[in-house]
This record gives C-alpha cells, sequence and structure tokens, in this order.
C-alpha cells in the first residue's frame, strides 16, 4: 500500500538559551521576512507553521508593522499558522494558572491576526504534565501533536489518547523520532530515506498510512526550494511513498478518515528512554525558580483579585496591563528559560523581567487598594485602617500591620464601633526631634 508522507516545514524557535532573546529577536527578523516573502510570493508554498507560538509574530510586527496587511491575509488563508500558545511554556515548573493564561492569550493574540490552529502543539518542552488534557478540553482542543516524555513502553505507536486527571482525553499524535528529523538528512539517498532511521521508526509506529515528516529545527531558516524537493522525493520513490507539503490539519484529518484503533495511556509522561526530557534543570537556579513561584501566585492570588474587587466598586480592570505583565511571565516560562539552562547573560535577563514584574503588580495592587480605602467614609474616625481578603473564604486569621499613629494611646474600632484586640509588638519613635 502506499503511503501518504505529510511535509510539515517548521521552525522551533528558542526566544533565548544560549544567546539572549534581543539577538534572537535580530535573527527572527531576518527569517520571518524571509517566510512572509516566501509564502506571499509562491503559492507552491503551501503553508509554514510558526512553532505554534504567538510571541513570535507579536515581536516582528513590533519592528516589522508594514507587513501586518501580508500576514493577516496569509493567517486567514491558513498559510501562515500560529498559535495556540504566547510561549512554549514548561509545563511541571509552572502553575496551572499560568499554563491556562498562556493559551488563553496566545489565542487572543492570534485572533487579531486571523486565527489560531486549534491544536495543542508542544515540540519541545520537557515532558507532559498530567492535567493537560483536561486544560486542552476547556480550551475546545482535542488533538495534540506532542514529542517528549512519550516512551515506547507506553506508547509503542504513534497515535494514541491520552487521558488527563479527571477523565478528559485528547488524541495524541506524537512525532514519533522529533521535530528536527527533516532538518537535515542525506538528499544524495532520496529513495532509501524511509526505509532508513529515523523515518524507519516513523514508519513502523504509524498506526495508518499516513507519517508525519517536520521540515525544521531549531531556530531554522525556511527551505525556499521545498515544493521542488518535494517533486524530487515522489520521483525517487514512486509507488511507495506520496510526499505532500501540508499542515497538521491536513495530517490530522487524514488519520482520522482511517479511524484506526488506538491505545489508552493516562497520567504524566515525563520518561527520557527514548528521548531527552532534562530533569537535571529541576534544580538549576533555584532562586530564580523561587521567585517565579512567589509570582505567579501572588498574581493570581492577589493582584487580580483585588482588581477584581477594583472593579466592584467603580474603577476600570486594567485588562491591557495585567495581559502584559502576564506575558513577561510567559517569556520566562518558556521551557529553556524556566529551566534556566541557559547563559549567566540570560539569567540575568530573565531575573530583570521578574523585578519589572515584581513592580508593576504591586503598584497596581497599591494603587487600587488605596482608591478602595479613601472611598470609605468614616466621619467619626480620623485615620482608618483597610483590611483586604483576597482569597474567595472567610478568614479569621491575626494579621501583623505596621501602624502609623500620632500616639500611643489608641485603641482600633470595626465599622459598627466595637473594640478589636491587639497586641504592639513593638514601638519605634519616627518623631523629628
Amino acid at each position: 500500500m502506499v503511503k501518504k508522507v505529510f511535509i510539515v516545514p517548521h521552525t522551533h524557535w528558542d526566544r533565548e538559551w544560549f544567546f539572549t532573546s534581543s539577538t534572537a529577536k535580530i535573527y527572527l527578523l531576518k527569517d520571518l521576512k524571509d517566510v512572509i516573502d516566501c509564502l506571499a510570493n509562491d503559492i507552491k508554498y503551501h503553508s509554514f507553521l510558526l512553532d505554534g507560538q504567538a510571541s513570535l509574530i507579536e515581536d516582528y510586527l513590533k519592528w516589522r508593522p508594514q507587513d501586518m496587511d501580508r500576514v493577516k491575509k496569509l493567517v486567514k488563508n491558513k498559510r501562515l499558522i500560529l498559535g495556540p500558545w504566547y510561549t512554549q511554556t514548561d509545563q511541571f515548573m509552572v502553575s496551572a494558572e499560568s499554563i491556562v493564561n498562556n493559551l488563553r492569550i496566545g489565542m487572543q493574540e492570534c485572533d487579531k491576526l486571523g486565527g489560531y490552529m486549534n491544536i495543542a502543539y508542544v515540540p519541545d518542552s520537557f515532558g507532559q504534565e498530567s492535567s493537560m488534557p483536561q486544560i486542552y478540553r476547556e480550551f475546545d482542543i482535542h488533538d495534540a501533536v506532542l514529542y517528549r516524555g512519550f516512551s515506547l513502553s507506553s506508547a509503542s505507536k504513534s497515535e494514541f489518547i491520552w487521558q488527563g486527571e479527571d477523565g478528559s482525553e485528547v488524541t495524541v499524535y506524537r512525532m514519533a523520532c522529533g521535530y528536527f528529523i527533516g532538518g537535515v538528512i542525506d538528499e544524495t539517498k532520496l529513495a532509501e530515506l524511509m526505509t532508513e532511521e529515523p523515518f524507519k521508526t516513523v514508519t513502523l509506529t504509524a498506526t495508518t498510512n499516513n507519517l508525519l515528516f517536520p521540515n525544521g529545527s531549531d531556530m531554522a531558516p525556511i527551505r525556499f526550494d521545498l515544493p521542488k524537493f518535494t517533486s524530487k522525493l515522489n520521483h525517487a520513490n514512486a509507488g511507495k511513498f506520496i510526499f505532500k507539503v501540508a499542515s497538521l490539519e491536513e495530517y490530522i484529518k487524514a488519520v482520522r478518515q482511517q479511524n484506526p484503533l488506538l491505545k489508552r495511556i493516562s497520567g504524566e509522561q515525563d520518561c527520557g528512554k527514548d528521548m531527552r526530557v532534562h530533569k537535571s534543570i529541576y534544580s538549576s537556579r533555584a532562586d530564580i525558580k523561587q521567585l517565579n513561584t512567589k509570582l505567579q501566585f501572588y498574581l493570581s492570588n492577589i493582584m487580580e483579585p483585588i482588581l477584581t474587587l477594583g472593579n466592584y466598586f467603580g474603577f476600570e480592570y486594567p485588562e491591557q496591563t495585567v495581559n502584559d505583565i502576564w506575558k513577561k511571565m510567559f517569556k520566562n516560562a518558556a521551557h529553556d528559560s524556566m529551566g534556566n539552562c541557559v547563559s549567566d547573560r540570560v539569567n540575568e535577563d530573565i531575573e530583570m523581567r521578574y523585578k519589572e514584574i515584581q513592580d508593576l503588580a504591586t503598584g497596581l495592587v497599591e494603587l487600587t487598594m488605596r482608591e478602595i480605602s479613601t472611598r470609605i467614609k468614616n466621619a467619626n474616625h480620623p485615620i482608618t485602617l483597610t483590611v483586604f481578603n483576597s482569597m474567595p473564604v472567610i478568614r479569621n486569621e491575626v494579621l501583623h500591620y505596621t501602624l502609623y499613629s500620632p500616639s500611643r494611646a489608641f485603641s482600633i474600632r470595626d465599622i459598627q464601633g466595637s473594640n478589636i484586640q491587639f497586641e504592639i509588638t513593638n514601638i519605634k519613635d519616627v518623631t523629628k526631634k
């Protein structure tokens, strides 16, 4: 039986690694302009997958806004494939709120340009967290193209059903030997290409006669002659394989049409038996990882509830500012950045983003609480002390607070005028003499 090979041109773009994000943007500007020019001028060049992360096209258009109309046309016609992520996030060292917001904002940014690929595309993150099927389904994503973490011992075939913690399921189309296998091949042996490794494994592990041929690699530029190269492949493999430049959506549709019987697996997938998952990065730069944990919970548990409370009292919710703060978090959540398997210069950039996030978030919280507090009318008391509960439950706790009082003799009363018990643990006279 003749097998169909779906060649998917793409690039996997690390925003920063041993190079800084600033350096990467310079190369992105050149490579992505080549992609846009090629797609616009060569109708035979079917489409190009921009690594599933919207931040790349956002960076590009910031410096080349003159290409906005061309980008929108290519995205609308499904020639330039975007999203659904904002960045290719790590799944084990960030919070669920971070992952959910990464998808939410990524989809929003792609929609501004014409739409997003409704496939969970994760080519290089170091393993797959067990709650991801539930998150994907909540975003109405039913299919996932993944790589790292799934071993051949647990999933011997490339296509299978992955069940999450709550029973939610997605269909996984695993890149059997990675996203990079089509980037560099021996073009003197095209007739033997699909019968030798790694494509031999790709062929043997497929559940149907439809095979995935990812054409790209890390920071890889577009291959301009891909349509001609495809013709050479078809000529060399006549009667055995039919090659076609296509999108992931077309590949998945072809597999579905054959309705294969798929194995069901469940739980966390971080096995390094058949591919690297880099678990050693969990212990690198613990100080930066601790800062990430502190800030992501501050955004979710303090900043957003306080801003929502402010909106309840009539203050405008600063949606764009909040999204920009989360975007900075996502840039640090990218798998290499979050793993801190990067150069010292890059770690300095990561730490600086966290400092910016902390200043922005705490500034928003302090301003909003001040605005709310000043609206509280209390004619009987010249000084008011407002306590905020950012949690959705009633709390009964001891508060520690630094209070500036004009006198040591004072009382604290609630809004009904009843005395509140308190204990002074330390006194310091700050009166100027």
